[in-house]
């Protein structure tokens, strides 16, 4: 839920891999809390776009950590 999300990025803080993502999202996530933000609009809207939207940047997200926990 988006609650629990916004709790489990306040404990993670900054991390290196946010800017990766903003970077690779073209923008659309800027940060972890407003990325969950936009993604709970996007559902109580219906707004099929902006769902897509969130949906290929978690596959970028996804993608980004799984990289950064490969290089370590």
């Amino acid at each position: 839920d988006f609650g629990n999300a916004k709790y489990w990025f306040r404990r993670v803080g900054d991390h290196p891999v946010f800017e990766a993502i903003a970077q690779q999202s073209g923008g659309y996530y800027q940060s972890p809390q407003g990325f969950v933000d936009q993604c709970q609009s996007a559902v109580a809207s219906g707004d099929a776009g902006a769902i897509g939207q969130c949906i290929d940047s978690q596959w970028i997200e996804w993608q980004a950590l799984m990289n950064f926990i490969t290089e370590q």
